[in-house]
């Protein structure tokens, strides 16, 4: 399975790499209409997101939409052995993160309740909402260990039949593209 996974990583990241910029751009508009959408997002007192690099969908006006709304934003910081922890956004970030993903600046940890909505990223979704992640079983880890609500984002482009599983991995709730969202569970 191992190999599989990294065999069909390689695969998508191939793919996404050749991904024509006006797409993207298309792309990420229509997931952050489509995420604004969902009732839960709009009721929402807290919201877990990621801060998106490279050609990852993007989140930056999301955080920047929710923010402004007053919404509390925790956002992720990685450390070796896939330990992750949720921490507070005040509207500034730094570069100083694991992996150089920006991280927030004087944020404190955040404890999420349970139902809390966390914006889940994948190089790739199936339409039964199992993700195809980086490798480093971060968000697995954290979804089995918390009581979330999980939305998939990611693009229609990239949507895979069926994404290989093993008994570790957690299925999001609701899965949305640009051009759908699909409540799962």
């Amino acid at each position: 399975m191992i190999f599989v996974k990294k065999e069909l990583r390689k695969a998508v990241r191939k793919t996404i790499s050749e991904l024509d910029a006006g797409y993207l751009s298309e792309s990420d508009k229509g997931v952050l209409k489509n995420v604004l959408s969902l009732s839960e997002v709009k009721e929402a007192d807290v919201m877990l997101l990621y801060y998106s690099v490279g050609r990852e969908v993007d989140t930056r006006a999301m955080i920047d939409e929710l923010y402004s709304l007053g919404k509390t934003i925790a956002l992720p910081i990685c450390q070796p052995e896939g330990i992750m922890s949720f921490y507070t956004y005040n509207g500034r970030m730094t570069k100083d993160g694991f992996y150089g993903i920006p991280v927030p600046e004087d944020g404190r940890e955040l404890n999420p309740a349970p139902g809390t909505v966390m914006i889940v990223p994948a190089l790739a979704f199936d339409n039964e909402g199992f993700r195809l992640g980086q490798g480093g079983g971060y968000y697995d880890r954290y979804l089995a260990s918390h009581e979330l609500f999980a939305v998939g984002v990611g693009r229609e482009e990239l949507l895979l039949d069926k994404t290989p599983t093993d008994a570790y991995d957690i299925p999001v709730n609701v899965l949305v593209t640009e051009k759908k969202i699909a409540r799962l569970r």
